[in-house]
């Protein structure tokens, strides 16, 4: 399916195969049988008409591009240069790359497909699984909040922020406003792998996805006082699943010393989802969103949790 120029590239093509090499991606590329995930994503596309970019091309310059904290026209440039970037898409010399209104029309099928990256995480975390890593050993559930690619106006500026963005709003956060969006993800609790990942306006309350988050087969669920609630307990308890939502003092009902010392004792296990938002938002772009809206904002989470899963499977199996 590549577009490829005319001409004789054999000895272009084996200068490739002999660069340096990227450790990760070469790993990546080792370890992943994408033909599965091909096969996914071709579904995107009419079954006729003009033949274009392989799709597992596509997505690999997609997530290199959040890998990297690229632009779409900066991510092209970077894998015209760099031979490991030309490896690791299975581009050789000779081949064509697609500019960057290709790559914003590719994004734009995976969002009309919402489901498609959902199942590709679910692949990839199977792929893990399938290298030796449990992922059944439950769940943290967190949420965190996100700035909007825009900014808010200021009181001078007059106009309404929705005529910018109008599924971004506002919330308060320690006394510091925030205009944005807000991140649900849920975490294995031994790996830290992210087993799924939800956005909403940053004024939902963090247990508005909870239940989208879990599958209702998890051994345990940890989840911080936000979480607290009858519902919330009471679907957890009908699922058979171990209830470690932090406890909260109720009004002439304080915390006994034990309750305290447990909700100690699972705040030290919780804290691993926050590495997992500090290392989303200080390496790969998510303290503020690259695009306008829900559903790209919730893309850009997909595409992320995707290249922090992916950096596991690397590094576990160079």
């Amino acid at each position: 399916m590549f577009k490829r120029n005319k001409g004789n590239s054999e000895f272009a093509d084996q200068w490739l195969a002999d660069a340096p090499p990227n450790e990760t991606l070469d790993t990546l590329d080792r370890v992943i049988n994408w033909e599965p995930i091909r096969k996914r994503l071709t579904t995107a596309y009419a079954s006729s008409g003009r033949r274009g970019f392989d799709p597992v091309m596509m997505l690999k310059l997609t997530l290199l591009q959040h890998w990297y904290q690229l632009s779409d026209t900066r991510v092209i440039e970077e894998a015209s240069d760099r031979l490991s970037f030309r490896r690791f898409l299975g581009v050789g010399v000779g081949d064509t790359l697609p500019d960057a209104t290709t790559l914003v029309r590719f994004r734009n099928r995976l969002i009309k497909n919402d489901d498609l990256l959902c199942e590709v995480l679910d692949y990839v975390n199977a792929t893990i699984a399938s290298q030796g890593f449990a992922l059944n050993t439950g769940r943290i559930v967190d949420a965190s909040l996100v700035k909007a690619r825009t900014r808010p106006r200021s009181k001078g500026d007059g106009g309404d922020e929705s005529e910018i963005e109008p599924e971004a709003d506002k919330t308060v956060k320690r006394g510091k406003p925030h205009y944005g969006y807000k991140m649900h993800m849920a975490v294995d609790v031994e790996t830290n792998i992210v087993t799924a990942v939800d956005v909403t306006p940053a004024s939902h309350h963090d247990s508005t996805v909870f239940e989208q988050l879990l599958d209702g087969d998890e051994p345990t669920v940890y989840a911080d006082k936000g979480y607290e609630g009858a519902e919330r307990r009471r679907w957890l308890r009908e699922n058979g699943i171990e209830d470690r939502i932090a406890r909260r003092a109720a009004r002439n009902h304080p915390l006994t010393q034990q309750a305290k010392q447990i909700n100690r004792q699972w705040s030290r296990i919780r804290s691993r989802i926050e590495r997992k938002f500090g290392e989303m938002k200080l390496w790969h772009g998510m303290a503020r969103m690259r695009y306008v809206g829900l559903a790209r904002g919730k893309l850009q989470a997909l595409v992320t949790a995707l290249v922090t899963n992916l950096k596991f499977l690397a590094d576990r199996c160079a």
